[in-house]
C-alpha cells in the first residue's frame, strides 16, 4: 500500500505537489487578469506553462497508485486551450500543424508543412518561414513566441 498520497515515494509525491502548486498558481494569475478585464497579450506562452505542467502532471500520475488525479479535472481545461498529446509528449496544436515528423515505425506523418533540410539550418528554416503579419506589437510578440515553440519543437527531434 503506498504512503505518500498514492506514490511509491516520498520524492515522486514531493515533485507531483510542486507541479500542482505551479499550475495553480499560473490559473490563480490568468483569472485574475480575465477578472480585471485587461487584454491578455500572453496566451501563447500560459498554454506553454500550463502545456509543460499538464504533462509532467500526466507524467508523474503513471507512477501514482490512488486518487485524486488531477490531470482528469484538467483534461477539458487543455483540450479548451489546445493542448494535444503527441508522441507522448503535449504541445499546443499550432505546432501540429505545422511540421512532418516520422513516427518510431518510420512512417512519415503528414502535417501541412515539411521540416527543415538537415543543410538548412533551424534559424534559417525560421527566418524564412515567419509570419509576415506584423501589424502591431502584439501580434509580432506572438510571432515571437511562435517562432521560439517552433525551434523548441523542432530541437526535441534532434
Amino acid at each position: 500500500m503506498s504512503v505518500y498520497s498514492g506514490f511509491s515515494t516520498r520524492a515522486l509525491e514531493s515533485e507531483y505537489n510542486q507541479c500542482l502548486l505551479q499550475l495553480i498558481t499560473i490559473l490563480a494569475k490568468r483569472c485574475a487578469q480575465a477578472l480585471s478585464v485587461q487584454q491578455l497579450q500572453d496566451d501563447t506562452k500560459f498554454a506553454g506553462n500550463f502545456g509543460k505542467l499538464y504533462g509532467q502532471i500526466k507524467k508523474l500520475e503513471e507512477y501514482k497508485y490512488a486518487p485524486p488525479k488531477y490531470s482528469v479535472a484538467l483534461k477539458e481545461l487543455s483540450e479548451q486551450i489546445g493542448i494535444i498529446q503527441f508522441k507522448q509528449t503535449l504541445v499546443p496544436q499550432i505546432c501540429k500543424r505545422k511540421f512532418t515528423i516520422q513516427s518510431a515505425n518510420h512512417q512519415q506523418v503528414n502535417l501541412q508543412n515539411v521540416t527543415p533540410s538537415k543543410r538548412q539550418t533551424k534559424t534559417s528554416y525560421l527566418r524564412s518561414n515567419r509570419l509576415k503579419t506584423e501589424d502591431s506589437a502584439y501580434n509580432r510578440a506572438i510571432e515571437k513566441s511562435l517562432r521560439y515553440r517552433e525551434l523548441e519543437f523542432l530541437c526535441q527531434f534532434d
